[in-house]
């Protein structure tokens, strides 16, 4: 009975010990709820340089993409056609 009753002293007074920062908590909650309109009207950049480079970049990368290909199939028909002969 004894062991029950200390756990309920321990329980009782986790509660009390949590209740601060419960509170803490619930004003910076109450806080950020608040100050979310504040940030409503974001500014965003200009972005179209950065695509247009993107862009450019991926002509040159699947240009050269082609040229390893291709030049990989080549040297796969050579070593099929050496075999043959």
């Amino acid at each position: 009975m004894n062991a029950n009753a200390n756990a309920a002293k321990r329980r009782a007074l986790s509660v009390i010990a949590r209740a601060p920062l419960a509170r803490a908590l619930a004003v910076a909650a109450a806080a950020l709820v608040a100050t979310g309109g504040a940030q409503a009207a974001v500014v965003m950049p200009d972005v179209s340089e950065v695509i247009s480079v993107i862009t450019s970049g991926v002509a040159l990368v699947s240009s050269i993409g082609i040229a390893i290909l291709s030049l990989v199939v080549v040297i796969k028909l050579f070593k099929w056609v050496q075999r043959v002969l």
